[in-house]
């Protein structure tokens, strides 16, 4: 109906008491239409790699990749090199980590 705010509102309280896939699949929608219609340009989250001093690897050891993703406008999708990492909805903060 085009009441943004009131839909963040109801979907927000519709999670805190009872969290449900649909609800939060619909309340990404709402924050990707708002920052649309605010029509500035939105800066990547911010990404903050973890290394450890250290940590000893050779050829035979995995490599990890892990991390932080920061974002006020919420991040919906990380990948790291063409895997993407599952997000049960957008979130503000998220850490990560992939063999």
């Amino acid at each position: 109906m085009g009441n943004l705010n009131e839909a963040k509102k109801l979907l927000e309280m519709s999670l805190s008491q009872y969290p449900s896939s649909k609800a939060q699949f619909y309340l990404d929608r709402v924050r990707k239409d708002m920052i649309k219609k605010m029509g500035e340009d939105i800066a990547p989250p911010k990404l903050s790699l973890d290394f450890k001093q250290d940590e000893f690897t050779t050829n035979a050891d995995p490599v990890i990749i892990r991390g932080y993703a920061q974002d006020p406008n919420f991040v919906s999708a990380i990948a790291v090199g063409t895997t993407p990492s599952f997000l049960d909805g957008a979130q503000k903060d998220i850490r990560f980590e992939k063999s």
